[in-house]
């Protein structure tokens, strides 16, 4: 458990064991805060995340398991096409470039985000899982300051909540997590604009760039962005909930 630093067996196991002072204080202050709807990643500081141990603080996004099948699919198609160099944008955490980078030991991965501070926490987490020697973190803004170099995969779970849905997304949310990882403060849209402008200058021929998508008519619009660009193989996929979750689209040889 986060506070005793025991598994939840060895917490049944040693139920009369004596809990400290300064334990129950933290308890009680873990407890005033999820009353406030703050989420218990935050408050203990830590989640998982494709089995891996992730740090959070509310720098960055809580890593969700549907993104999950983002990595499932982006192991598939660096499989597929002999993948050596996968570039995730908007890496926040760091979840996604780790998770990959600890399931292909021979594929170099640029993790870039726009927050020094957001980067220094993948850092940490690449260190925690001793992949940080085949991850290069970089500070960078795509809008800005465009990719110079082509990568074989672009992968990306960018901020794709419109500014008019703020309002229904549960508090948890809303009220804790860094907004510019929610919401692009338009229609949802804006990142994957850039990517299907972008794409065939940053994703190498026969290459793919995989992106997460939002829920009700999100995919759709997506996929028709990206058709209407001159993509002509775009597939979603979907996640175990039986929702579109991920876009897979291939830059044509």
């Amino acid at each position: 458990m986060g506070l005793l630093s025991v598994s939840r067996l060895d917490l049944y196991l040693n139920f009369e064991k004596v809990v400290h002072a300064h334990q129950l204080e933290t308890l009680r202050s873990w407890v005033k805060r999820r009353i406030s709807r703050e989420p218990p990643q935050y408050i203990t500081g830590k989640t998982e995340f494709f089995g891996l141990p992730i740090s959070v603080d509310p720098h960055v996004l809580i890593p969700r398991p549907e993104t999950e099948r983002l990595i499932e699919v982006t192991l598939n198609m660096a499989t597929k096409t002999g993948a050596k160099r996968i570039v995730d944008v908007g890496t926040g955490s760091g979840c996604i470039a780790i998770a990959l980078a600890a399931n292909l030991e021979s594929v170099g991965i640029v993790a870039i985000d726009n927050d020094e501070t957001v980067l220094e926490v993948g850092k940490k987490n690449a260190e925690l899982n001793d992949v940080e020697e085949r991850i290069s973190f970089q500070k960078r803004d795509v809008f800005s300051d465009h990719l110079t170099e082509t990568y074989d995969l672009l992968v990306s779970n960018p901020p794709y909540i419109s500014e008019s849905e703020l309002d229904t997304v549960m508090p948890e949310v809303r009220d804790f997590e860094p907004l510019s990882a929610l919401t692009d403060g338009e229609d949802g849209l804006k990142f994957y604009r850039l990517f299907a402008k972008k794409g065939r200058t940053w994703v190498k021929k026969g290459g793919y760039l995989l992106l997460e998508v939002g829920l009700g008519s999100h995919p759709r619009r997506v996929k028709a962005l990206f058709q209407d660009a001159g993509f002509e193989n775009v597939t979603v996929f979907q996640d175990y909930n039986g929702d579109d979750r991920v876009a897979a689209i291939e830059v044509a040889p």
